[in-house]
């Protein structure tokens, strides 16, 4: 008997050294994410801690569930229950904070003249242009017939400290000359190459509207932008 629960006293202790290893190797992941989450201005201490427990959410879940596992098998429920409440507040807050951050995130619309096809890209941080609206947490870019929109707006508009969703939550709408949506535009059929770049002082993003192959002629990292336009753009 002394034999079995000296085993059953080792894999318990095999199973929490590879949980804090596990810990201890996504440690340097971790504090990377919960610093980048305190990077933006209005970032807070709060912030590090939800980036930080986002990266070692799991490896302290597998360490609790391990704890009540073991505590089942010696028939302590009481310590199971806690042990097993504690897994669940571990996994379940980061995804609550995740879920609360990400709906917190201003979404990008994009409304572009009815069947504007070519380059289109938005300058950022452009002194004399008016900012870009957020109606209802979105974003609203209204392009120009020009393909060109000039914004006084950082490229990470969208919430208190400047963060916005990405460019994973956009939405792309031709709309006609009284800003009705005409039509959706998808990425990968319609909007192609996304990209966000600085160069020569200048931040902009640009994406090219129109067929796949049409798009193949202008390399998703190099500026896609016409003559007309780059005359703009020098003039900005």
């Amino acid at each position: 008997m002394d034999g079995v629960q000296k085993n059953k006293n080792k894999n318990l202790l095999v199973l929490i050294y590879l949980s804090l290893g596990l810990n201890l190797i996504t440690a340097p992941l971790a504090l990377f994410i919960g610093g980048m989450t305190t990077d933006p201005p209005g970032s807070t201490e709060l912030d590090f801690l939800k980036g930080f427990l986002f990266i070692q959410a799991i490896p302290l879940f597998l360490l609790f569930i391990f704890l009540a596992w073991y505590f089942i098998r010696k028939n302590k429920y009481a310590y199971a229950g806690i042990a097993f409440f504690v897994s669940v507040i571990i996994l379940g807050t980061p995804i609550v904070w995740i879920y609360d951050m990400y709906n917190s995130f201003a979404k990008k619309v994009f409304l572009i003249p009815d069947g504007y096809k070519g380059c289109m890209g938005v300058l950022y941080n452009i002194k004399d242009a008016p900012p870009l609206k957020i109606e209802d947490k979105k974003i609203i870019y209204q392009v120009t017939k020009d393909g060109l929109l000039k914004t006084s707006s950082n490229e990470r508009i969208g919430r208190e400290s400047d963060l916005d969703s990405g460019w994973n939550n956009v939405k792309y709408y031709y709309v006609d000359k009284s800003g009705n949506q005409v039509k959706r535009l998808e990425k990968g059929k319609d909007i192609h190459n996304i990209s966000v770049a600085s160069q020569a002082g200048l931040t902009y993003s640009q994406f090219f509207i129109g067929t796949k192959k049409e798009a193949e002629k202008h390399p998703q990292f190099s500026m896609c932008f016409n003559e007309e336009q780059q005359l703009q753009i020098d003039h900005k």
